[in-house]
């Protein structure tokens, strides 16, 4: 794809890495999204998990209902949609976000194929997400959904119709309902679709196999997204040939195309959405699907370089330091020296797996910049452990620790929003300091005093070692009482390392949608 014109490229025309299982990866959703760049990702949905039903109107996230295969970073299908929606608020001109749902029974009882539409459409917004029916709408004439996203040519000459552009679909969500084929009347995915397909709210992505094969799906012109195993992939040519969208992944009980071989295969048989469990490029650089954003390192951005990318007020910080920890810091520290009242807020996006776990992407008021300054931070650590609290109150003395405890619903690493309240009290101050799933609903990890003033607030990042690391802090507001949250347009005012070890940049700004 030309970076130059990667806007009006068509949907149908990018290839993407699609995180296959996104609820069971090391990586939350929303740092795969965020700091991973992925905008295709898996969610499999069960009626019941160990015997238990899913509550009414909603479905549990899993692989497979035995001991070994429940892990999930969501709970429930509400719960993952919880995420997807804090991303959308945080950027609402994001690149579009193809959701597929795996369905693993069909839809009946109290969770009926309506019942999905209503949850997708009250926990996301209607106005978020596109359905066969908007496609339909968009295309005069059309008389199907095939019809409407199949190029072609006008009575006056001219091209009509085809999948939107990327740049049409800014702020949208696509979801497809995966699960069996449509040959099979009694497949999850045919319970879904039903004889109106196109007036579900999301798309019907049926297998494609040797028994039901691309040609069986020709009668059924409401059906444009297809899923196949990896040992089916001969069809994706088909699909593609039709202008049609096509997902593939992998083999066997783990599923993912997990191979650079076999990743390249995908690739070259045709389908759009590779689904893989490698989400992290750092780590599985052949993961991934750009050239031009591998050689200039946008590997962040999903579909182009990052004036064309989700534009959001970000602050990405990179660092190689020792901790934030013990009697003296050592870190990269971006702030401002302001003694006012005020509250902090930011996301703090992590890569959440293949890196030292205590590194740390933290909210920061200081006493002074010195390494043993009394201190209250509240942080992300960078994978697998819950966000936290840290507290020096006095000069060079020891850190106390205070570990958020578990939300109901999400594993303990997935909270991205920080907020920080700093206020006078006398001679010293107070902290309030919160963590949130969604940047709405905030839970409170410590309310805590230290009997000095602590002017110098920013963002900071610690690596725990030699390795560099990169935090992303994005739409950080401050506010004073009285006043409307404003977004923190520079890096603060100033930026050093703290303690021997540590260096540090700030490694880009992305504008905000209104600059």
């Amino acid at each position: 794809m030309n970076a130059a014109d990667s806007g009006s490229t068509r949907y149908d025309q990018v290839i993407q890495k699609s995180s296959h299982n996104a609820y069971g990866r090391a990586e939350p959703l929303f740092d795969q999204i965020v700091w991973h760049g992925i905008r295709s990702i898996e969610l499999d949905v069960h009626a019941s998990k160990a015997g238990r039903p899913a509550p009414v109107g909603d479905w549990f996230v899993y692989h497979e209902d035995f001991p070994m295969f429940r892990d999930t970073s969501c709970n429930a299908l509400s719960d993952c949609l919880v995420q997807l929606k804090a991303f959308h608020d945080a950027v609402p001109d994001h690149d579009v976000v193809t959701v597929w749902i795996d369905a693993k029974e069909t839809f009946a009882g109290d969770r009926t194929r309506e019942a999905l539409d209503d949850l997708l459409a009250k926990q996301i917004g209607r106005d978020a997400i596109v359905t066969p029916r908007d496609l339909v709408n968009g295309c005069s004439g059309a008389t199907s959904v095939r019809d409407a996203v199949t190029p072609r040519t006008s009575p006056s000459g001219e091209s009509a119709c085809s999948f939107p552009t990327l740049d049409a679909l800014r702020g949208k969500f696509i979801f497809a309902i995966t699960g069996g084929t449509l040959c099979n009347g009694g497949s999850p995915v045919a319970s879904y679709a039903g004889a109106e397909t196109r007036e579900r709210t999301a798309f019907a992505a049926p297998n494609v196999d040797r028994s039901c094969s691309m040609a069986s799906y020709d009668q059924k012109p409401d059906v444009v997204f297809f899923n196949m195993a990896f040992d089916d992939r001969a069809h994706a040519r088909a699909v593609r040939n039709r202008g049609l969208l096509a997902r593939i992944y992998g083999r066997g009980i783990p599923g993912g195309i997990d191979t650079a071989a076999d990743f390249e295969a995908a690739q070259a048989a045709g389908a759009q959405h590779i689904a893989t469990d490698m989400v992290n490029a750092d780590r599985d650089a052949w993961a991934m699907v750009n050239p031009l954003r591998a050689a200039l390192k946008l590997d962040r951005f999903p579909f182009g370089p990052a004036h064309l990318s989700d534009p959001f007020t970000t602050f990405a910080v990179r660092a190689i330091s020792g901790d934030i920890w013990a009697n003296a810091d050592d870190f990269w520290f971006s702030y401002q020296d302001d003694p006012s009242d005020a509250v902090y807020q930011t996301f703090v996006s992590v890569p959440s797996s293949h890196v030292e776990s205590f590194a740390k992407g933290c909210l920061v008021a200081r006493a002074n910049t010195t390494p043993g300054a009394p201190n209250v931070s509240v942080c992300r650590t960078f994978d697998g452990h819950a966000p936290r609290v840290q507290m020096r109150a006095t000069q060079d003395g020891p850190t106390i620790p205070i570990i958020m405890p578990l939300i109901s619903g999400v594993s303990e690493e997935t909270p991205p929003f920080l907020r920080m309240a700093v206020t006078a009290k006398g001679s010293g101050s107070e902290v309030v300091a919160d963590a949130s799933v969604d940047g709405k609903h905030w839970h409170t990890i410590a309310h805590v005093a230290v009997a000095v003033p602590l002017p110098f607030r920013g963002i900071g990042v610690s690596s725990h070692g030699s390795s560099a690391v990169r935090a992303v802090f994005g739409n950080v507001l401050r506010s004073h009482p009285g006043e409307v949250a404003t977004t923190v347009v520079s890096p603060f005012t100033s930026s050093k390392a703290i303690g021997r070890q540590a260096r540090g940049e700030l490694l880009a700004t992305a504008p905000s949608p209104k600059d």
